[in-house]
């Protein structure tokens, strides 16, 4: 992560592909976010030695992979007013430790002219069953661009949280969203990857919307762990991360990258 730091970026989201359930024969494994400062900060990142360092290590391990660059954009529960979520508590399929809590990510393509038109209508339709089974939007993304792929162009990403996988497969075979997607989402889009993912962490609701990693979002059914980190043997400014011009400190400032520092 010292790569990341260096240019004031964090990692906001890391999870593990549990299931794939629409796209092509790739078949993928892990989903990442990275949130960057400015469009700047990604290309500058490029050319530091220690990135250049360690992407022969990314290269030599993956063998496929997308890099889309995204801004966020307004959301269902942006436009109606509210970004209250469901207790997930009291969901019909709340999450456990043998089902635990899911993001289900979408990375759409459009049919010109259906983004705003038919996949609408389908929203409008699947929407009632998604907030019963306790659906949260931790954020969606429109992608202003294409970094690495295979030439195809794509237009969204959207992920969606669920108290459970389980919770997830209701809304799947809901009769009413069915008839939505055969009617609708299926004329509105043209190509897709679906996939049900396990988070190893999840900071993008407050990524998003501008509140620290360590606040209780909604939708959230246990207090997060805080920990705090005082130094008292040297000054603040005498770490890289805070922006020391000479000193190194990979360590901490990798520590430091998915927190909160109190200057």
């Amino acid at each position: 992560f010292e790569a990341l730091a260096g240019v004031g970026a964090e990692v906001v989201f890391f999870a593990d592909v549990e299931t794939q359930l629409l796209g092509d024969e790739t078949t993928w494994d892990r989903v990442a976010l990275v949130r960057y400062p400015t469009r700047r900060a990604f290309i500058e990142m490029q050319y530091r030695p220690d990135f250049k360092e360690k992407h022969v290590h990314k290269e030599a391990g993956m063998e496929k992979t997308i890099v889309l660059g995204l801004q966020p954009i307004d959301d269902p529960m942006l436009r109606q007013g509210s970004m209250a979520a469901p207790n997930w508590s009291d969901a019909s399929n709340p999450p456990t430790e043998e089902d635990p809590s899911v993001v289900v990510l979408h990375v759409i393509r459009f049919h010109d002219g259906q983004a705003d038109d038919e996949m609408v209508e389908y929203q409008n339709g699947a929407s009632p069953v998604a907030t019963e089974q306790g659906v949260h939007i931790s954020g969606w993304f429109g992608v202003e661009g294409t970094v690495v792929g295979d030439g195809r162009p794509w237009h969204q990403a959207r992920f969606n949280a669920f108290p459970s996988k389980k919770a997830f497969m209701e809304v799947v075979f809901d009769p009413d969203r069915l008839a939505a997607q055969k009617e609708h989402r299926e004329t509105a889009i043209a190509d897709t990857y679906t996939m049900i993912l396990r988070p190893r962490f999840d900071h993008i609701f407050a990524s998003v919307h501008g509140y620290p990693a360590c606040v209780k979002l909604p939708g959230m059914t246990h207090r997060p762990n805080v920990l705090l980190v005082t130094l008292d043997q040297w000054r603040g400014d005498c770490l890289s991360t805070a922006g020391h011009p000479m000193v190194r400190t990979p360590n901490l400032d990798a520590f430091a990258a998915p927190g909160v520092r109190f200057d």
